[in-house]
């Protein structure tokens, strides 16, 4: 005898949240585990998505200190331990569509988000600054930074530690006094 389909019962608005109820029968005998059965699988489509894509709200905050990095449009800091507007940055990819996902290895533009401005390296040893989006072979490679990231899966997710590396291959390294 053909076995039903299960029965999905839907869930109304635009949550996206289902629950399906498992039909048929069960072999308790040759199960070893004891405990109750959930006869039901619950997949929610609203909650925020663990992989992290261009153009996605990022906050960069120092692991030791807590402090997260702020901008005023031109100079850089990581004193403050809250987050306000000022803290907003976006990543973009080169002739990437926003979207795209971020991972471990690519070279991203920061793009503070309420000066405009893009993250940039001059050299090994200036503060980091941010300036106007430089065109290509204009000393842009100055603004890109390579992502390195802690653990895997290459996928940048959010609350993945990362360490961004400049075109100097020196990473970047915060004052947080």
């Amino acid at each position: 005898a053909a076995e039903a389909a299960p029965e999905e019962l839907a869930v109304e608005g635009e949550g996206g949240a289902g629950i399906v109820v498992a039909s048929g029968t069960r072999n308790r005998a040759k199960c070893e585990k004891t405990g109750p059965w959930l006869p039901f699988v619950r997949f929610d489509t609203s909650a925020v998505p663990k992989a992290f894509f261009t153009e996605d709200h990022l906050y960069l905050q120092h692991v030791r200190s807590g402090n997260y990095f702020s901008s005023d449009g031109d100079a850089i800091t990581a004193t403050g331990d809250a987050f306000d507007d000022n803290c907003v940055f976006l990543m973009e990819l080169e002739g990437k569509d926003p979207g795209t996902p971020i991972l471990d290895g690519m070279s991203v533009l920061l793009r503070h988000y309420a000066s405009g401005n893009y993250l940039t390296a001059e050299d090994d040893f200036g503060d980091l600054k941010l300036e106007a989006k430089r065109p290509r072979g204009e000393k842009n490679e100055r603004q890109l930074f390579d992502i390195n990231k802690r653990s895997r899966p290459a996928e940048l997710e959010h609350d993945d530690i990362l360490f961004l590396e400049s075109w100097l291959s020196n990473f970047i390294e915060v004052d947080t006094k």
